[in-house]
């Protein structure tokens, strides 16, 4: 399996192409498939420092509503078993006999996950017939006002769009989201065009694993 990321930078408009560890992608298939047709979900994990998550998280993360999130996830990934921070030698957030100062605390590796996923959005319309009998769709609230009640009905328009969030490990069964939303510059028409799908990328070739290739050349 070869994987990458393709995406749009948000700072310079550039296309971006991020190599991806095959083994830390995961993924969820609604049939069997090898090369992504079908697929409703893909994310990948990754080590960063705290201090690289915070530039990560931007104004997702408070530290005075999450530093206790953050501590877990510290010792959740480095085995340690802080239960507070030191700010300084007259703040600190939870328990100062047991807690980490913040210079030492950003220097921490933090495991961190992106996934993207596929969802089904819908939104309401009215349907409008002129004179001839041709059909005009209009957003609701717009000009609504001037149409006969008999006039207009209700429609929907269904599209399928890629969200994506990032996550910090927090423990087992706990993450904390954070830069959730819709994928960046796709686009939203058509059902599962080509930049209505993933920016994650991945081919699956037939054969043998690299480990079964290498096996008769190695010494157990």
């Amino acid at each position: 399996m070869v994987a990458s990321q393709i995406f749009v930078s948000k700072t310079t408009g550039q296309f971006v192409i991020r190599r991806l560890l095959p083994e830390s992608l995961y993924r969820v298939q609604a049939r069997t498939s090898n090369n992504q047709k079908g697929d409703l979900a893909l994310w990948f994990f990754k080590d960063l420092t705290v201090s690289e998550f915070l530039k990560e998280a931007g104004g997702d993360f408070e530290w005075a509503l999450h530093w206790e999130i953050l501590i877990n996830a510290v010792n959740y990934r480095n085995g340690s078993t802080y239960t507070g921070v030191t700010m300084n030698e007259n703040f600190s957030y939870g328990d100062k006999k047991n807690s980490c100062n913040l210079g030492t605390i950003i220097n921490y590796q933090v495991e961190i996950g992106y996934m993207e996923f596929m969802a089904i959005d819908s939104e309401e319309f009215i349907a409008v017939e002129n004179r001839w009998k041709n059909v005009k769709i209009k957003k609701k609230g717009e000009d609504r006002e001037k149409i006969k009640a008999q006039d207009y009905q209700d429609a929907s328009l269904f599209r399928q769009r890629t969200y994506k969030t990032s996550f910090l490990r927090v423990s087992e069964s706990e993450q904390f989201c954070f830069n959730y939303g819709l994928l960046y510059h796709q686009a939203t028409e058509g059902l599962d065009d080509e930049y209505g799908s993933f920016s994650i990328k991945y081919m699956t070739f037939p054969g043998k694993t690299v480990a079964e290739v290498a096996e008769p050349w190695v010494e157990m």
